[in-house]
């Protein structure tokens, strides 16, 4: 008698694929978090308890990260065809990440000069 053993999570590829791209989210969000150099930052956190541009760095990395989560869990135990949860991961990831710099870029330091 065969069991089955397919359990929660039919394909194993698709973890694999949001667990990578799940943590290159992270990475970046990190990396984001500790670029934000302005005048009330230094290179490894708030100088400021009132420091606007820390606060908006901060929330844009955090909603990232739910975005992020959310997208994954939506492939991994979403409806719909396996071909089109795959291209929700393998295109919505790196967007999340690339909105994420992209906004929190906008509160960076302005150049010198």
């Amino acid at each position: 008698m065969a069991s089955d053993r397919s359990g929660l999570v039919a394909d194993r590829r698709l973890v694999s694929l949001v667990v990578v791209l799940g943590a290159a989210l992270a990475g970046v969000v990190v990396l984001v978090s500790f670029g934000s150099n302005t005048a009330c930052t230094n290179a490894w956190s708030c100088t400021s308890p009132d420091c606007r541009p820390c606060l908006v760095v901060s929330v844009v990395g955090l909603g990232g990260l739910v975005a992020g989560t959310m997208l994954g869990t939506l492939a991994v135990f979403g409806p719909g065809p396996q071909r089109l949860r795959r291209a929700l991961v393998v295109l919505g990831m790196p967007a999340t990440a690339a909105l994420v710099v992209l906004l929190s870029s906008g509160w960076s330091a302005p150049p010198a000069g």
